[in-house]
């Protein structure tokens, strides 16, 4: 064997043995993601009401778990989300496309119960992807109906003292998103700076209102009240010397 043969090879080698490690250390990743990211739970509406109701917020968990099981599941919903009246073919496929949405076939039948369960059932072929498209058909329709009761949830959202803020606008913004792919426009900035405001705690609202300007932002006042909330968390000391750590502001000592 030549010199350059030999060297070749060596790469070859290494190549190999670099893709074997990375494919490994991936599988490890995602083993240990899998174990600290909670499943949602059963999708079990009983009603219609509580169908369209919860599943918003349910659909948001099952994308994110379905992403730590593999990333591809993301970039496969997004192309059914954004063609719901196109049935996703399954011949058109390739192979790991295919097995994730068999794979999604099995994973809807094992959290989901009642009606929407059936919905998926009747799909033929074992097309997850399909299943998918069904539900968001069902219970994510894009009518006028649905974008008027978003926009009367989003001009009514209530924001709870004792709940993460971080938690609380993440949902917010979920709904945001949710009403502008059914109406087709973006949300008004003012508004979502106006609900803001009205979420940020009262020690913090004085503040914000004499940094507001003509070029204030939505993202910047959240960052700002993100960062206000995290500065105000601190952990307290109980009995057995361990806490969660607590969002209030620290309580002023009375002046004696």
């Amino acid at each position: 064997m030549s010199a350059a043969s030999a060297a070749q090879a060596a790469q070859a080698a290494a190549q190999a043995s670099q893709q074997v490690l990375e494919s490994t250390e991936a599988l490890r990743r995602s083993d240990l993601l899998r174990s600290l990211i909670q499943k949602p739970d059963v999708f079990k509406p009983e009603t219609r009401e509580s169908e369209v109701d919860g599943w918003t917020e349910w659909r948001h968990g099952m994308m994110n778990y379905l992403g730590v099981i593999d990333p591809g599941f993301i970039k496969d919903l997004a192309e059914v989300e954004a063609n719901p009246t196109r049935t996703p073919d399954m011949s058109g496929m390739d192979g790991a496309q295919a097995r994730r949405c068999v794979e999604l076939y099995s994973i809807l039948q094992s959290f989901l119960r009642h009606r929407p369960a059936k919905l998926v059932r009747a799909v033929t072929n074992n097309n997850g992807y399909e299943g998918w498209r069904v539900l968001i058909s069902e219970l994510q329709p894009c009518s006028r109906q649905r974008q008027l009761a978003l926009a009367n949830q989003l001009s009514n959202v209530k924001f709870d003292a004792k709940v993460s803020l971080a938690e609380q606008l993440s949902r917010y913004e979920e709904i945001i998103r949710e009403y502008e792919r059914i109406s087709g426009t973006k949300y008004n900035e003012d508004l979502k700076l106006s609900t803001l405001v009205q979420a940020c705690p009262q020690a913090l609202q004085v503040q914000i209102h004499m940094s507001l300007t003509d070029k204030s932002t939505y993202q910047d006042l959240k960052e700002k009240v993100l960062a206000y909330e995290r500065s105000t968390t601190r952990w307290q000391p109980n009995s057995s010397g361990l806490a969660l750590p607590s969002s209030r502001p620290p309580a002023h000592d009375a002046q004696g």
